[in-house]
């Protein structure tokens, strides 16, 4: 369910930069 917040978390950034929305994401999934 952690993941699933994240994820919201990146979306939001998104809809503001979608390049550091894509950055955000995969520093995510390398941390877990």
């Amino acid at each position: 369910m952690d993941h699933y917040k994240r994820t919201g978390y990146c979306f939001s950034l998104y809809f503001d930069s979608n390049q550091f929305s894509l950055q955000a994401i995969r520093n995510e999934r390398d941390i877990e």
